[in-house]
Formats: structure tokens, C-alpha cells, sequence
């Protein structure tokens, strides 16, 4: 026996040796398999191996529920922040809703939803794509528990605000084909976005009395908030003609909202643009550009009363429309904040107001049911009201330094302007 003693010992330190000469991968072949499937991609579903991409539309719907939660009232840091503004200008408008965190979901789930239904989730056409999302958000307005008009409005504006927004680094997503006739890709999103929410009104459950008010908001939210949509200077003047033209073409699509309320409405649309060109903030934009800028906001809304098709509207009313149009956009010239700007600028301004509409004249196609139809022999009538319009809103205009004795030089621009 002590003769094998030293043989079993030797065996029995042979295996110990060889057990501990396992490789750590053979040891770990049971957990291989699964740490093998593990990635690093945050939109990764570990439970099923697949990789999830955020399309188009989620992204969009994820942005707008992120500015509604900050520009919330109800939430309880909010008074800790700085105002939210359409744009860095410190005169800018200021955005603000009243929906809790709940609302705000129902209303991101219902934009999500109206995208699903219409089986736009894969796509990636911003053009085509915003106004259903326009449309599914501010459809659940209505059901959303708002206690005021005024706080629908609100919602609007962060609504459009954020499409606006949303639009920043992705001109990919605007695809030419999607343009309108005689317009960018750029132009027309701006004006589908417009178009969109004012034609939607009644559905965010606004009456028709609420229809000027909410029509001017929205109009100078997607004005002011031009400039965080990423675009140059030289783009504003084109998006400021289909932004209005969008608005005044899509008022017959408002139920209950009838050809006596739409003069008013004109006069809002081209006010709330006009008051909203100093929010914008674009290198290469400045007060030296606004005159420029003004002419394409009545010109924009000329064009488009062609358009309107509604009871009771015809060819006889376009020259009490013209007259709306100018008027809006001269009694909102004293509204505009901006550095460098101010009552020596009127002059110029004014004459812009007029040539713009006089200018677009032109663009207008309208033949009644009954035959009648705009031409040449109506151009006298429509200058005529073109330039009463914006004469009788000169009294409008509350500016430092601009007084009754200024009105005999504004008059006579108002008249170069239209001839």
C-alpha cells in the first residue's frame, strides 16, 4: 500500500491540473448564445432579437408632445423657466397650453392614430404627412376637456408651432414631387401646415364666432416661427405668400362659417401674418426686408379669393375681400416689433400693402354658377377698393412718433402702391 500511495498521489494532482487548464469559454458556453444576441442599439427589443426603427411619423408626434409638455401650464416646474417664444426674439409670442400630461397624450395618440388610419405610418413625406397630423391632434381638441376657446388656441399654436419646427434638417423629407404647382417644396409644406389647421378649426370644436381670432393666431404662429424651420432669407418671402394664400383658401372648408363672417377673417389672416413678420429671426433678416415681406402677405391672400368656394360667394364679393386684405395687413404695421423699425418705415410699407394685392390681381381665376365671372373690367372696381382698404386703416396703426399728421403722405402711397 505505501508503495502505491505516492502513484495516487501523483493521479490525483494530474487531475486537479487538468481542471484548472479549462479554457473560461468552454466554461461559458452555456450563457454564450444569449450574450452573443445582446446589442448596444437603444431601439433594440431584447425580448425578441429585433431591431425597431422610429419612423418618420413618430419622430414628428414625439416632437410635438415634447413642446406640448413644455410649454404646459400645469406643470409644476414651470414657473422655475423662461417662456417658451416662437422665436429667440425676446418680443416674440409667447406659446402656452393648459393640458395636463394625460390630455397631451390623448391628443400625440390621436395624431398617431390619424397617420395609422390612413395608412401613412412608413411614409416619408413631411408634405404629406403633417397635415394628418395636424388633423388627428387638433380633431381631439374637442373631446379633450378644454374649458375655453382661448385655451384651444393656445394648443393650436404649439400644434403648428411645432410642425414648424419639425420641418429643421429634413428637407430629404421634402420631396418635389409632393410640391404644388408654381411652388417649392419648401413653400408648400408651409402652406399645407396652414392650410391644415385653419380648415380644422371647427373640429378642434371652435364656432364660428371664434374663427377671425384662432385664424390670426395660428397665421402669426407659423409666420413668427419661420425661422426655427431652418429655412434662409431668401425663402421667407415665397413662404409668406403660400402661408397666407393656404389660410384664405381654406375658410370654405369650416362648417358653419358662412360668407358674412369671411371678410373679417381675411382681415384677421393678413393681420395676424403681418404683425408676426418681427418674430422672425433669419441671418440676412432684417427691418430693411420687412416692405418686401408685406407685399407677399397681401399678395398671397389675393390670390386665393378666387379659390373660396361657398354659399352666397362669388365674383361680386371680391372687392369687398380685396378691401379686407389690405385693410388687415395696414392696421397691424404699427404690431410689428423689431430693431430699426418704426414710424419713418410707414410710407414704404403702405405702398407695399397695396401693390402687393394690386400686383396679384392677376392671379385671380373665378367663373360663377350662373356665368359671371372676374376680368379685366372689374380691375378699376378692385384698385378702388384696394386702396380703401388700407386708407381707411391707417387710423389703425398705433406707433411712437405716427400721428394724423402723417396721413396726407400715407395716402399718397397707398395710392402709388395700387397704380
Amino acid at each position: 500500500m505505501r508503495k502505491l500511495l505516492p502513484f495516487l498521489i501523483c493521479l490525483i494532482l494530474l487531475g486537479m491540473i487538468l481542471t484548472g487548464c479549462k479554457s473560461p469559454e468552454d466554461s461559458s458556453s452555456e450563457t454564450t448564445s444569449e450574450s452573443e444576441t445582446t446589442t448596444t442599439d437603444t431601439d433594440t427589443d431584447t425580448d425578441t432579437d429585433t431591431t425597431t426603427t422610429t419612423t418618420l411619423s413618430q419622430s414628428v408626434i414625439s416632437e410635438l408632445k415634447t413642446n406640448l409638455s413644455s410649454t404646459s401650464s400645469s406643470r409644476s416646474s414651470r414657473s422655475n423657466q423662461e417662456p417658451v417664444r416662437v422665436s429667440s426674439r425676446s418680443t416674440s409670442k409667447t406659446l402656452t397650453n393648459s393640458l395636463s400630461s394625460s390630455q397631451i397624450t390623448l391628443v400625440t395618440d390621436a395624431a398617431s392614430t390619424a397617420v395609422s388610419d390612413a395608412g401613412m405610418g412608413s411614409s416619408e413625406d413631411l408634405i404629406q404627412l403633417m397635415p394628418k397630423i395636424i388633423e388627428g391632434a387638433q380633431t381631439k381638441l374637442a373631446t379633450a376637456g378644454l374649458s375655453s376657446s382661448t385655451d384651444t388656441i393656445n394648443v393650436i399654436n404649439v400644434i403648428v408651432n411645432s410642425m414648424v419646427k419639425s420641418v429643421n434638417g429634413r428637407s430629404a423629407n421634402l420631396p418635389t414631387s409632393s410640391a404644388e404647382t408654381g411652388a417649392t417644396a419648401t413653400e408648400t409644406v408651409f402652406k399645407k401646415i396652414t392650410s391644415t389647421s385653419v380648415s380644422n378649426l371647427d373640429e378642434a370644436g371652435l364656432s364660428a364666432s371664434d374663427i377671425g381670432t384662432a385664424s390670426s393666431e395660428l397665421v402669426g404662429t407659423v409666420v413668427g416661427s419661420l425661422g426655427s424651420a431652418g429655412i434662409s432669407s431668401t425663402d421667407i418671402g415665397g413662404a409668406l405668400d403660400k402661408i397666407t394664400a393656404g389660410a384664405v383658401d381654406s375658410l370654405d372648408e369650416i362648417s358653419g362659417f358662412d360668407v358674412n363672417s369671411l371678410g373679417d377673417a381675411i382681415d384677421n389672416i393678413t393681420g395676424g401674418a403681418t404683425a408676426a413678420l418681427g418674430d422672425i429671426t433669419v441671418s440676412g433678416f432684417s427691418a430693411d426686408n420687412l416692405s418686401a415681406m408685406v407685399e407677399k402677405v397681401t399678395s398671397g391672400a389675393t390670390s386665393a379669393l378666387g379659390s373660396i368656394s361657398m354659399t352666397g360667394y362669388s365674383s361680386d364679393n371680391l372687392s369687398s375681400m380685396v378691401e379686407k386684405v389690405t385693410a388687415g395687413a395696414t392696421g397691424a404695421l404699427g404690431k410689428i416689433s423689431m430693431d430699426n423699425y418704426d414710424a419713418s418705415d410707414l410710407t414704404s410699407m403702405v405702398e407695399k400693402v397695396t401693390a402687393g394685392a394690386t400686383g396679384a390681381l392677376g392671379n385671380i381665376t373665378m367663373v360663377d354658377d350662373d356665368g359671371g365671372r372676374f376680368d379685366a373690367g372689374d380691375l378699376s372696381g378692385m384698385i378702388s377698393k384696394i386702396t380703401a382698404g388700407a386708407t381707411s386703416a391707417l387710423g389703425r396703426i398705433k406707433m411712437d412718433d405716427y400721428t394724423s399728421d402723417n396721413l396726407s403722405s400715407m395716402v399718397s402711397k397707398v395710392t402709388a402702391g395700387a397704380t
